[in-house]
């Protein structure tokens, strides 16, 4: 081999062998990045579906009053001219009916239970066999306008679901409830009689159908390390493998450490599919219907770990002992290979609700 030639492959395997080292960390950068989109494009689909509801439920058909128009994107100033200064709004005094959850009897004892607004205590509206638990609030607060506002004011986002939550769980120990979504607001009870009124047989259906029954979150996360050292220890061949990479010459090195990253990479994928397949299996075992939400990040869940599973569970109230006892069997029986089986709940049905009285977002 002539000497330009081997300084030639030289040259390559060097650069082989820094994209191989860099590619990991270009990898992350762009995971950031595309993260770092799909929370805006997700951010401004939210804020749009809840403002259409919001403009939809003020505004029902043959209210008399006119549809609202569509929220339209903000124009952001010039950069030599300032924005414009808001002049204050004068109170209008309108106030509308925020609903909770709908429940199956109008005679229950909510105690003069505080809502999200001081506009009043909350009470159910409605007769019968079904009822909207609601409370009155400032439409200066909760009106489409503001409410668009608001939604760029991540305090007052959080002290509102919060509130809302509040009274659901209050309810929930009572009774059966079908939850709303957060800021369902109709602009008077007599929209709220059609409302319930229009919905009675999916109302009525739903509330049979959630009738004793609880829905839990299990969230699964790895450990990525202890995951890796237990996938290793499963596989002899990997072992072998590694002590090879150690006595072998820089150049079939390079290439036995590609196959051993390989094979440890599924060897940790079968790993953990096998282990989320088999807890969701077994809790699925206790409940009565099942919803698998995707995955999220860890910026979202702030957990060191991945999450490997976020499914939900309705379950029987009569089960709920059991569930807390197979949790805890489960994080004593995937602890140690690195998986943390987490439960959440009590809640109120959110992701077992369809159609126009749908979970809320």
């Amino acid at each position: 081999m002539r000497a330009g030639d081997e300084a030639f492959d030289q040259l390559r395997e060097a650069i082989d062998g820094l994209a191989q080292s860099e590619a990991a960390d270009l990898v992350a950068e762009a995971r950031i990045e595309a993260r770092a989109k799909v929370r805006s494009v997700l951010a401004e689909a939210l804020a749009q579906a809840l403002l259409d509801h919001a403009e939809t439920e003020l505004n029902p058909v043959g209210s008399g009053r006119p549809a609202a128009s569509p929220p339209q994107r903000p124009v952001a100033p010039a950069p030599d001219q300032p924005p414009a200064a808001q002049p204050p709004r004068a109170p209008s005094g309108e106030t509308g009916w925020y609903v909770y959850c709908v429940i199956g009897a109008s005679e229950v004892d909510l105690g003069g239970l505080a809502g999200v607004d001081v506009g009043g205590p909350v009470t159910v509206l409605g007769s019968g066999d079904v009822g909207a638990v609601a409370s009155l609030v400032s439409l200066d607060e909760f009106g489409d306008e503001r409410l668009r506002e608001h939604l760029n004011d991540v305090v007052w986002l959080e002290e509102k679901a919060l509130a809302h939550e509040r009274v659901l769980d209050h309810v929930r120990e009572l009774t059966t409830v079908v939850p709303m979504r957060l800021c369902t607001i109709y602009r008077t009870e007599a929209s709220v009689q059609e409302m319930l009124e229009r919905e009675r047989t999916a109302l009525i259906e739903a509330l049979r159908r959630l009738a004793a029954k609880t829905e839990w979150g299990i969230k699964v996360f790895t450990t990525p390390d202890a995951v890796e050292r237990m996938a290793v220890q499963r596989d002899p061949e990997l072992a072998e493998l590694a002590a090879e990479v150690e006595r072998a010459s820089a150049g079939e090195a390079y290439m036995l450490r590609k196959r051993l990253d390989d094979l440890r990479s599924a060897q940790v994928d079968q790993l953990v599919g096998e282990c989320g397949d088999a807890i969701h299996v077994r809790v699925s075992a206790l409940a009565v219907d099942v919803v698998l939400n995707p995955v999220q990040a860890r910026e979202v869940t702030n957990h060191s770990g991945d999450m490997i599973l976020n499914g939900v569970y309705l379950v029987e109230d009569s089960a709920t002992e059991d569930l807390r006892g197979l949790v805890a069997a489960l994080q004593a029986e995937y602890g140690h290979l690195g998986f943390d089986v987490q439960v959440t709940g009590p809640w109120a049905p959110y992701n077992f609700v369809e159609g126009s009285i749908g979970a809320a977002w």
